[in-house]
């Protein structure tokens, strides 16, 4: 009778209250760390090829006003 008297108290998450964090939680917090890093190094990548390539396209049209006049 006492198991079903501790499976009653366990709140919505399915935990006991008062028990600390385990290491399986833990390791899924740590598991979705490299997620927002690899999107950040993406969104960097691309902004530093674009501006590269503006800057690239900025100098071809300066070169070709002072051939031109």
């Amino acid at each position: 009778m006492s198991e079903q008297d501790n499976n009653g108290k366990q709140d919505a998450s399915g935990k006991e209250p008062g028990k600390a964090i385990g290491r399986r939680d833990i390791l899924q917090g740590l598991s979705t760390v490299p997620v927002p890093g690899f999107l950040g190094y993406a969104v960097k990548k691309q902004a530093d090829y674009e501006n590269a390539r503006l800057a690239k396209t900025a100098t071809m049209a300066s070169a070709r006003k002072s051939n031109n006049g």
